[in-house]
């Protein structure tokens, strides 16, 4: 199989209360269990070298710290925002999650040529981010980061089964 500049690897389906279970217990309609169609999910891509190189942007402000017994510590200056770049990068689709007035999809997607990716500029998507819960927004980093730990070369924390990738 070819590789081809317009088709990143794109995950299937993750459910957000398969990874936090505070979400589970928000999703639970009058004592029972939300049915899986009806569940919190994102999908995620890997990152193209033209998001990478806008990431690298943002990681110019980062200190590095050479300490006397050879660790190394990377401290970017502000985590949130990079945080939130990687999202606004990576996230290819969305489902169960609506925007404030409970009327659609909190974020729009758009075809960049054979792949999806959030409709509309990062200061726009900013706007729909900062209303969701930090328990939700925090899930989908979480996920946004371990499906890329690889291209980012970040430790993982728990794993995200290769099954739902």
């Amino acid at each position: 199989m070819a590789l081809s500049a317009n088709h990143p690897v794109v995950s299937k389906p993750l459910y957000l209360q398969d990874i936090e279970p505070i979400i589970k217990l928000m999703e639970h309609v009058d004592g029972r269990e939300c049915p899986r169609e009806q569940q919190a999910y994102v999908i995620i891509r890997q990152p193209t070298e033209g998001d990478m190189m806008r990431l690298n942007e943002l990681s110019r402000s980062n200190t590095i710290e050479y300490a006397a017994d050879g660790s190394v510590r990377t401290t970017a200056r502000n985590v949130d925002e990079r945080d939130s770049w990687r999202v606004h990068l990576c996230l290819a689709g969305i489902g169960n999650i609506h925007d404030s007035s409970g009327d659609g999809p909190i974020f729009q997607f758009e075809n960049a040529g054979g792949y999806e990716r959030i409709k509309g500029s990062y200061d726009e998507f900013m706007k729909q981010w900062r209303t969701l819960p930090d328990i939700v927004s925090s899930t989908i980093i979480y996920l946004v980061t371990n499906a890329n730990t690889l291209v980012w070369g970040e430790e993982k924390g728990e794993e995200v089964s290769s099954e739902s990738i």
